[in-house]
């Protein structure tokens, strides 16, 4: 399973290098977990709408967590929720305006300058969850560790 954002940064990636070239273009098969059109692209921006926090209960269950462990962990999530949650909505955003870019004909500048947007605001998105799952790490028995490494390969959020 391709990870939304991941989906969106093959499809950007593969627009980039297709722009670039000044010798006319080829239909050449894309791999298997590329995107073929930017419907598929909205499609997997729709997992994105899931509000920030909609996996902490399958999270605390898998895990085990223990009152104290709930607590302490719902409060980490709820304070990333105002840092990483905008970013999102911005990510939707810049998302939608690259696909129509790119369906509308925008000029190849306009369609890397929001590409290149989109790769930042992924990478903010990404710290902002590298640091809450450090955090969230720091209260995890090393078997409850184990687990939660096991749920986000399940949502395939990392590799097998």
């Amino acid at each position: 399973m391709v990870r939304p954002l991941k989906a969106r940064l093959i499809f950007a990636g593969l627009l980039s290098v297709l722009l670039a070239q000044s010798a006319p273009l080829r239909c050449q098969p894309l791999p298997a977990d590329t995107p073929a059109d930017p419907s598929q692209v909205s499609a997997a921006a729709d997992k994105l709408k899931q509000p920030h926090g909609s996996h902490l209960e399958p999270i605390l269950r898998k895990i085990h967590a223990n009152a104290d462990q709930r607590c302490k962990i719902t409060v980490i999530v709820t304070n990333y929720r105002p840092k990483i949650e905008p970013l999102r909505q911005e990510y939707r955003q810049k998302s939608q305006e690259f696909i129509d870019y790119i369906i509308t004909g925008q000029p190849a500048e306009k369609v890397i300058s929001r590409q290149s947007e989109l790769n930042h605001l992924y990478g903010a998105i990404v710290t902002q969850y590298s640091m809450m799952r450090l955090e969230i790490r720091k209260v995890l028995t090393p078997e409850q560790s184990r687990l939660y490494e096991e749920y986000r390969r399940q949502q395939g959020w990392t590799k097998q």
